[in-house]
């Protein structure tokens, strides 16, 4: 299971890349957020917090209207991880609360920006129709 974790988490990775810097095609961007968010509940938390995928999907993946519903589910996937799977004295635990807290007050603020001065109604109905 772990051969398959890695190589779909280095496709994930490639696709989510290449889109910051090339033009991909934005259907491929959701496929790839959508796999991510089914496996985000078993990727290991190194994954996760010991790499740019959280600030990434923040910062270049909530933006754009076409990856915006994948990108915001990813991250409440996020949001909803235990670390159960954590000793309550690892450090890592801590470590992994309080990247979610640093990671969701940045994602308050891109959504507060994404939002400035529009109506809730009005954007989720773009969203929903795109």
């Amino acid at each position: 299971m772990t051969e398959q974790f890695i190589r779909v988490n280095e496709l994930c990775y490639w696709v989510l890349n290449t889109a910051l810097t090339n033009q991909i095609n934005p259907s491929l961007v959701k496929s790839c957020l959508r796999a991510l968010q089914a496996y985000l509940s078993w990727i290991p938390l190194n994954y996760i917090f010991n790499t740019d995928l959280i600030q990434n999907l923040i910062e270049h993946f909530i933006l754009p209207i076409y990856s915006r519903n994948e990108a915001i589910k990813c991250f409440t996937e996020i949001a909803s991880l235990t670390f159960d799977e954590l000793d309550s004295q690892d450090p890592m635990r801590f470590h992994c609360r309080m990247k979610l807290c640093e990671y969701y007050c940045q994602f308050i603020r891109k959504i507060t920006e994404l939002t400035k001065s529009r109506s809730l109604t009005d954007e989720y109905a773009s969203v929903k129709n795109s």
